[in-house]
């Protein structure tokens, strides 16, 4: 399928990446692991283009800087790690909100990556999406970085429920942010709220699974997961 890519301008400073099919079943928003709108992330919205969506990834970092992007080495993460304890949930749901507007008057989906993750169950506590997909999302039940504060987006399952967004949760079982004892309490607060909700964990996988250019990079699990995403977006957004 002929796919369009281009960053847009949302609102004052913050542009998206947006990959746009040439017909378009709806819309997903995708939000980034910390290192920005990597590579990573822009072939993540592409392959979703080419699956028939309108795939658009907001610069979170944009009130520090103009598409900042950050490499997987150590300097890299350090300098992501420095950015990502700068955003606050107040300007992330604000940048989400502006970035809601493509999908015009339909709802869309939301799908992140690891930090990402926690912000597409953050968006899901905010407003009503058809799905959130959160890849290995940290900090998402117990909290631990200046984005769960007051709370982080788990403590507000109740809000989930209510907007009756379904949610989607991949991980891998050797994930270092998320252990044994995490991943079963995730499962216990959404199952308690009454939140609709797939959660996929798989063996010998460790974080960061799905990105090519990190070293944890499992083609055929990331092939696996992804499949699994489109067919619940099919369900969704047809």
């Amino acid at each position: 399928m002929q796919v369009t890519t281009d960053w847009t301008t949302l609102d004052e400073g913050l542009s998206a990446y947006v990959a746009t099919p040439a017909e378009s079943r709806g819309t997903v928003l995708v939000a980034a692991e910390i290192f920005g709108v990597s590579g990573h992330v822009r072939d993540m919205c592409d392959s979703l283009a080419r699956r028939g969506y309108t795939a658009a990834a907001p610069d979170f970092y944009w009130r520090a800087g103009p598409r900042l992007e950050f490499g997987y080495d150590d300097e890299g993460r350090a300098e992501a790690m420095e950015h990502m304890r700068g955003l606050s949930r107040e300007n992330v749901l604000a940048d989400l909100e502006a970035a809601r507007a493509l999908a015009g008057d339909a709802v869309p989906a939301i799908v992140g990556f690891s930090l990402g993750g926690h912000i597409a169950l953050l968006a899901a506590t905010a407003a009503p999406y058809v799905l959130a997909v959160d890849f290995y999302g940290g900090w998402t039940i117990d909290g631990g970085v200046p984005l769960a504060e007051p709370e982080p987006p788990l403590a507000d399952a109740a809000s989930i429920a209510a907007y009756g967004t379904p949610v989607m949760i991949l991980a891998g079982a050797d994930d270092h942010l998320i252990g044994d004892d995490e991943w079963n309490r995730i499962g216990q607060r959404l199952t308690n709220y009454g939140v609709s909700h797939e959660r996929v964990r798989f063996a010998g996988v460790k974080h960061g699974f799905m990105c090519k250019d990190r070293p944890e990079w499992d083609e055929a699990v990331a092939h696996d997961a992804w499949e699994r995403v489109v067919a619940a977006l099919r369900k969704r957004l047809g």
